[in-house]
């Protein structure tokens, strides 16, 4: 019963982090643009967040070496990867990016076996190799596919593999969760406020309809999900999780398909399957 349980609450998890990707391109016709999304997103969450940890009884207090930890994640992790991915939703279509994004397992292997010197293994090959045929599928040189699209959403998952491994090698991984999302989220909604502010590009004037839908993504994203994938762990652990993590991106291609009606050719449709396959390699070996 609470495998089952487990299963159904991992891939409806998965299924909200696929799935906000269409509500995000909407805002961008409410006058929202990726560095507004971003901070808006984590700025929004903060409140639902701190209160959870009040009712929970966890403790806010942080290290001074944790705080350190906490600023490079956010910024160089977490920061620049939802941003480089939310810019992607302007030059691809949602189902694509998010599937490039889904490279990142390959580029933790890398980092993995080249800087933390960890041992090459069939699996580890396999999804290497599965990954870089999959990215090729995406490269169109007669301009049909935008290369500074596919560029743009190969950078969240390399800064979204750092993101993951900083957190592991760091300690970060041993605070609670929803604390750990609190100050992600804080020191996201700090620098993009700075970036954004330096460089005009934080939208206010946005439609409610686009106020409504962010307000929406961020407690789906940063609220429910993060909690069901949680729970979802604690049931079948994380092995089964992260394979059950791959409809994230099946559900972004779908209901791009259905909702934005965007376009998805066979060699596309290939690209996809090739970099799922990859992720899967290294989800079924760990």
């Amino acid at each position: 019963m609470k495998r089952n349980q487990g299963v159904l609450l991992t891939i409806l998890s998965a299924f909200l982090f696929g799935f906000t990707p269409i509500l995000a391109k909407w805002t961008y016709s409410g006058g929202s643009n990726a560095i507004s999304l971003t901070f808006y997103r984590a700025l929004f969450s903060l409140p639902v967040l701190y209160g959870i940890l009040k009712y929970r009884k966890v403790s806010l207090k942080v290290t001074k070496s944790q705080w350190i930890h906490l600023l490079i994640v956010g910024i160089l992790g977490q920061t620049v990867t939802t941003i480089t991915l939310y810019a992607t939703y302007d030059y691809l279509s949602v189902g694509m990016a998010t599937t490039l994004h889904f490279v990142y397992p390959a580029f933790v292997v890398l980092a993995a076996v080249l800087y933390f010197k960890e041992k090459w293994t069939r699996a580890k090959v396999i999804s290497i190799i599965l990954a870089m045929i999959g990215m090729l599928c995406f490269i169109d040189l007669s301009g049909y596919i935008s290369l500074y699209g596919v560029f743009l959403a190969l950078v969240s998952g390399m800064t979204y593999a750092f993101f993951i491994l900083y957190i592991d090698k760091s300690g970060l991984k041993e605070l609670d969760s929803f604390k750990l999302t609190f100050y992600i989220n804080l020191v996201v909604s700090a620098a993009v406020f700075v970036y954004g502010m330096g460089t005009h590009s934080l939208m206010i004037n946005l439609t409610p309809i686009a106020w409504g839908l962010i307000l929406i993504i961020s407690l789906l994203v940063s609220v429910f999900a993060v909690a069901l994938l949680q729970i979802g762990i604690k049931l079948i652990g994380s092995t089964k999780a992260s394979i059950l993590c791959l409809f994230e991106p099946i559900t972004s291609v779908v209901f791009g398909l259905i909702l934005l009606h965007e376009d998805l050719t066979i060699l596309k449709l290939t690209g996809c399957i090739l970099i799922l396959l990859s992720a899967y390699a290294i989800s079924k070996e760990k």
